[in-house]
């Protein structure tokens, strides 16, 4: 986690200064080190869960790390609204502020206590075959030098990172995680969708007025308040969607999401994800002139 928050720090301070090497660089190592940070929180969750409240503490932590998201907007927004640019002042102020910020998570991350305690088993499969390969206990090599009480130990040992390695790279092609790709697929540009387009189509969209760069800002803040309100719900039915199923949660969300993505096609210009554009949208702004009403 030290690792993974160190990655997304680096990024955040590409933008302080932006230059496209930088920026690029900054990005992969922004997806390597989301990715490892993502999976490692998902564990400690996990093993600090019971089954039945493993729900509920997923919806806890999903409404506190989305609040990051929620407060940062607001202050983006804030710092730039009634500005067409944003000057290099703001950018020092907005982005120094983040990294700060950013640099407190992983001192935070560091003193986190690891939640597992003594040895980590490995896999069925690995512990029959170690066992098929250990001679008897009655045999000539291992009489007297073991008790039968003692075998069973052999199963519990460290997995090392390369063995590890190994075995996530056979897990991915298994059945259930080919079954599961597409909406892994899905979740990346859905994932891309809110974080990097359409800001971006708000951002180019002229008939925002002086209020354009501030959307950018406002979009962030409700899509964070969305999220925190859905892993609220998640936390306080939990329970109930244990008993009858994930279906109909899964099903709402899909709804939900799908209206999010109609209502934002038709209020931004087609052409407003690649350039500056004064094109009209669907449903475009009420007042073209929203620099008189701020």
């Amino acid at each position: 986690m030290v690792i993974g928050s160190l990655c997304i720090c680096f990024y955040v301070g590409t933008y302080i200064r932006p230059l496209t090497i930088p920026l690029y660089f900054g990005s992969a190592l922004f997806g390597l080190g989301l990715g490892a940070l993502w999976t490692v929180q998902g564990y400690f969750i996990t093993v600090n869960s019971l089954p039945k409240d493993v729900l509920r503490n997923t919806g806890i932590f999903l409404a506190l790390y989305q609040s990051s998201l929620t407060s940062a907007s607001l202050f983006y927004f804030l710092m730039v609204r009634g500005s067409l640019s944003i000057t290099w002042e703001t950018r020092i102020v907005v982005f120094s502020s983040l990294l700060a910020i950013s640099f407190v998570g992983v001192i935070a991350f560091s003193l986190v206590v690891h939640p597992w305690t003594g040895k980590i088993p490995l896999g069925p499969e690995t512990i029959i075959s170690e066992r098929r390969e250990q001679p008897s206990v009655g045999s000539d090599h291992t009489r007297g030098s073991r008790s039968p009480d003692e075998h069973p130990k052999t199963a519990e040992t460290h997995r090392r990172p390369w063995s590890a390695f190994l075995s996530t790279v056979k897990f991915i092609w298994t059945r259930n995680i080919l079954m599961l790709t597409p909406y892994f697929i899905y979740i990346g540009f859905e994932q891309s969708m809110w974080s990097n387009i359409y800001p971006t189509a708000l951002g180019y969209t002229v008939r925002f007025g002086i209020l354009r760069e501030a959307m950018v800002g406002l979009n962030g803040l409700f899509v964070g308040l969305g999220e925190i309100l859905g892993g609220v719900f998640l936390g306080l039915m939990g329970t109930r969607l244990n008993a009858f199923g994930k279906d109909g949660a899964l099903l709402g969300g899909l709804v939900v999401h799908l209206l999010a993505c109609y209502m934002a096609f038709i209020n931004t210009p087609v052409s407003a994800s690649r350039g500056m554009t004064e094109y009209p949208a669907f449903v475009g702004p009420r007042y073209p002139n929203v620099s008189t009403r701020i």
